[in-house]
């Protein structure tokens, strides 16, 4: 780091490219919390029936705009299910998804 004398105000400023990343770092950083609102969430509500699996469920609602398997590992945590197979004809699977923009 390199101190400097300014030509016009006599004083010291730091030069050089730390200060300068870290600055605009800072800004970038800044700028991109400002702007940040929160996310939409829809809920999907699905009774299971005789041969539904979680890969058929998260199928149907993410219609290729989500990443299936993350779906499906989302909504077992969510719906507190240790393994897909547990899933029984009558349950009702809550599917949350962001809406997308």
């Amino acid at each position: 780091m390199r101190w400097k004398r300014g030509l016009h105000t006599g004083r010291f400023r730091c030069t050089g490219i730390k200060p300068t990343l870290a600055m605009l770092a800072a800004i970038l950083l800044i700028g991109s919390q400002v702007n940040t609102a929160p996310a939409e969430t829809i809920e999907y509500r699905k009774e299971v029936q005789q041969g539904d699996t979680l890969w058929d469920i998260c199928s149907e609602i993410s219609d290729n705009q989500y990443d299936v398997g993350y779906l499906v590992w989302k909504t077992m945590r969510e719906n507190n299910i240790t393994k897909p197979e547990q899933i029984q004809p009558g349950m009702e699977i809550i599917v949350s998804v962001e809406r997308k923009r």
